[in-house]
């Protein structure tokens, strides 16, 4: 069983899943889950890094430089980045279907600023077949 989430969506997903207060359960599902966001957002923010520089720029405390004559391409090539989609496996065979049995009852609060990671974890659970459970 897999989890797919899009890269532009990481970073929103892995602060839902750190904003909330889980039951033991679940909590190390999630837990396992985060780990691997994390990894990938790493590997997206090297990707990023890589593109810059494939275009010329440089990447200076978070900033990207870049000549004007290459924005537009770069912005082109840096979305489709964004919206590849990533694959997150589980770690153990149970852990998917804890969440989504969690989380499809779940009605808890969420701060707005986290509503778009919400909703793609959201996305991505409920994309989640039962098969293989």
């Amino acid at each position: 069983m897999t989890l797919e989430i899009k890269n532009r969506d990481l970073v929103g997903v892995y602060q839902f899943l750190g904003n909330l207060t889980l039951p033991r359960k679940v909590a190390r599902s999630v837990s396992s889950l985060v780990t691997q966001i994390q990894f990938k957002i790493n590997e997206l923010g090297e990707s990023e890094k890589e593109l810059v520089e494939s275009f010329g720029g440089t990447v200076s405390e978070g900033k990207i430089n870049l000549s004007d004559e290459s924005r537009a391409d770069f912005n082109k090539e840096h979305n489709d980045l964004l919206e590849e989609t990533v694959i997150l496996n589980n770690s153990y065979k149970e852990q998917f279907s804890i969440m989504k049995s969690y989380f499809m009852d779940w009605n808890g609060d969420v701060q707005p600023h986290l509503i778009n990671g919400m909703n793609a974890f959201y996305d991505a659970i409920e994309e989640l077949s039962d098969e293989g459970e």
